[in-house]
């Protein structure tokens, strides 16, 4: 879930989340996952107005996680100066659930330690965290009905799954667009997939090349069997799977 704010039912950030959050700002490794490069998405729907990818916690430093956006209201929110605040929010978060914090954990509380970094972020700026909330409120898509398009492949379930009281049917309708289930082909929108050129040795082509993908023009020139629209060869997304995979996963 995003910001400290999405849903009034939830509890607001207490002086000890201030003084857990201080501990930490003090603890290196968590001055040195502040430090990790990420990318900010802005072109895919997440129905509770921000997340992040699952891979915050990876090692690998050359793969940049992401904090993602809600599509639509990302220009909302950069009008009222609020996306420093939120990506303050969902940067802490990620970092803290990638270490073993729960969303909502007695103990360990990512979510509210988070929302207490993000209100020190408004208040720096002079903002109201009640007049942010009434930014948020209009913008949260919980309804299952929504019609969401394009879920990011590698979207942190974490904040929808954790609350006693989540919406079925708001998860199966997302984990419905993360699969292709929603589109007759079966496939998603390159936004969903971080489509792109390739950075390492996997690249989408040529077809039967090392490090190849095996989705890649098999039923047809710049065609791929899980994502839409023409593909390049030299490119790549989060779906690459090469020969190497499917005989490591046969084995």
């Amino acid at each position: 879930m995003s910001t400290g704010h999405v849903h009034s039912a939830y509890p607001q950030p207490e002086p000890k989340h201030y003084e857990m959050l201080a501990a930490l700002e003090r603890e290196p490794w968590f001055q040195m996952a502040r430090k990790r490069p990420f990318r900010l998405l802005t072109t895919t729907d997440c129905p509770y107005v921000a997340g992040s990818t699952t891979d915050f916690g990876e090692p690998d430093w050359s793969d940049w996680p992401a904090i993602v956006v809600d599509r639509h209201g990302y220009r909302k929110i950069v009008a009222a100066n609020l996306l420093p605040g939120l990506i303050e929010h969902e940067l802490v978060e990620a970092i803290l659930m990638a270490h073993g914090w729960g969303y909502l954990d007695k103990d360990k509380p990512a979510h509210l330690v988070a929302s207490a970094a993000e209100n020190i972020c408004y208040a720096k700026r002079g903002i109201d965290p009640d007049e942010a909330a009434k930014v948020y409120k209009p913008l949260i898509k919980a309804d299952a009905r929504e019609k969401l398009k394009i879920i990011h492949v590698a979207l942190n379930l974490r904040p929808y799954l954790d609350p006693t009281d989540f919406d079925k049917r708001l998860l199966v309708h997302m984990q419905a667009c993360m699969s292709g289930v929603t589109d007759e082909g079966g496939k998603l929108p390159k936004d969903a997939v971080d489509y792109g050129p390739h950075v390492g040795e996997d690249k989408c082509g040529p077809k039967g090349a090392p490090h190849s993908c095996v989705y890649f023009e098999v039923k047809g020139p710049k065609q791929c069997l899980r994502v839409i629209g023409a593909i390049d060869k030299a490119y790549w997304c989060r779906l690459h799977l090469d020969e190497d995979d499917v005989a490591g996963d046969a084995a």
